[in-house]
């Protein structure tokens, strides 16, 4: 008899580009520079501030990333020991009754 447990194979289909987290990741780290300097071209940050201002948004947004990174993380590890257990559980019920059949058999 063949075991109905069998290793799925793991497919993720590839996401668009602009769906990934490392689109966004670089979209923010071209962009907050940028803005911060057509912000102090147009006189409505000193420029006396704009590295600071750089500095300050891109912590911020690191920080918000990693808490976002972390969350997916355990999250991911999480359904993954479920996965396992309920794999686990499914295959101890199916060794249960095959050992039924055997004693009934006997």
């Amino acid at each position: 008899m063949t075991d109905p447990i069998a290793p799925a194979e793991v497919v993720e289909e590839l996401k668009p580009g602009y769906q990934t987290s490392e689109f966004w990741q670089s979209i923010i780290a071209i962009l907050i520079p940028n803005v911060i300097s057509v912000l102090v071209l147009f006189k409505a940050v000193p420029a006396e501030l704009s590295g600071t201002l750089t500095t300050a948004a891109t912590s911020i947004i690191g920080g918000i990333i990693t808490l976002y990174v972390a969350i997916k993380y355990n999250q991911y590890r999480v359904d993954l020991k479920k996965s396992f257990m309920e794999q686990k559980t499914t295959r101890m019920r199916f060794m249960s009754e095959e050992r039924r059949a055997r004693n009934i058999k006997a």
